[in-house]
């Protein structure tokens, strides 16, 4: 038998490395896992998987998402930000498991509760924080039976890695060793709030010119990121602000370990951030909103906590 993890979408970013990972150990503990993708939007994190055959596109096409099932021997869907046939999906027979990346709320309360029966036919519900799941409950008055808070999935194994062809360095990047690099690593979004980090640098620079600050992440949101970039062009610390595109997972630890000195994640809503685990992993001292996962570093003595803006 087999497991199917349920995605809308797989190029690359940090839920589509939570569910890779998912992949992976599944594969690990001799399961015969495979991605099923509603639409035709792969990529990056497709090409780790470790056989191109296991992906498969349905297109949002009920017959042939069921037909590939049973070929496979599927009989466990695991979903990720998608319910497609969930209902019908259980009456055939099927185990079905939902992990709960975010707090929706961009869902009006109706749309909340709506969700919450649609996910009442899953037999197990797993956030990915206890601040997801309070917040959930808190929302939809769901029942608290089939909800089990399970944090992402880090391979950890990889951050330790050491790569001679990484091309991202201080000296690259042209910082001394008297400047300080703090780091945000996350998808454009406007949840993720990097115009704002603009606006804390312009308090920054000139007083604490040394103060660096790097953007890692995807183009995400393209209007947002044509903001972002609006913003940037017209602000006086901009020469402070280097943005840094995708670059391969496998870096992170290394980029982590030697580039940055404090890691920052200025989100304004958040589930469970996987760079915030990356990050207390590689020893990083950070500073965070106090949404999603950071709760679980306030007394670790090496994070600072603050309350989001909305």
């Amino acid at each position: 038998m087999g497991i199917a993890l349920v995605v809308n979408s797989f190029d690359k970013g940090g839920l589509e490395q939570v569910v890779l990972n998912l992949y992976l150990g599944y594969r690990q503990k001799g399961l015969d896992a495979c991605i099923l993708s509603q639409s035709r939007h792969v990529g990056a994190m497709a090409k780790k998987l470790r056989d191109p055959e296991d992906i498969f596109i349905f297109d949002g096409n009920e017959d042939a998402f069921f037909r590939y099932c049973e070929e496979r021997n599927i009989n466990t869907l695991h979903y990720h930000y998608n319910t497609f046939k969930m209902s019908e999906a259980k009456k055939k027979g099927f185990k079905t498991l939902y992990t709960m990346h975010n707090v929706y709320v961009w869902m009006s309360a109706p749309e909340i509760r709506a969700y919450s029966e649609k996910l009442a036919d899953a037999r197990k519900i797993v956030p990915v924080s206890s601040f997801v799941e309070r917040y959930y409950l808190a929302r939809t008055g769901a029942d608290r039976g089939n909800i089990h808070t399970i944090p992402n999935g880090i391979d950890f194994g990889e951050l330790d890695g050491e790569y001679d062809d990484f091309s991202v360095s201080r000296e690259s990047l042209g910082f001394s060793d008297k400047d300080i690099v703090l780091a945000e690593i996350a998808s454009f979004h406007p949840a993720k709030h990097q115009v704002g980090m603009i606006g804390v640098m312009e308090k920054l620079y000139e007083d604490r010119p040394e103060i660096k600050l790097l953007l890692v992440g995807n183009e995400g949101d393209k209007g947002y990121y044509n903001y972002f970039e609006k913003i940037l062009a017209n602000s006086p610390a901009k020469e402070n602000i280097t943005v840094i595109p995708y670059f391969d997972h496998k870096y992170m630890g290394q980029f982590l370990r030697h580039d940055v000195d404090i890691f920052t994640l200025p989100t304004l809503y958040e589930g469970c951030s996987n760079a915030v685990l990356e990050a207390a992993y590689c020893a990083k001292p950070m500073v965070l909103t106090d949404v999603g996962n950071a709760a679980d570093f306030k007394d670790t003595g090496s994070c600072e906590v603050v309350r989001a803006a909305y």
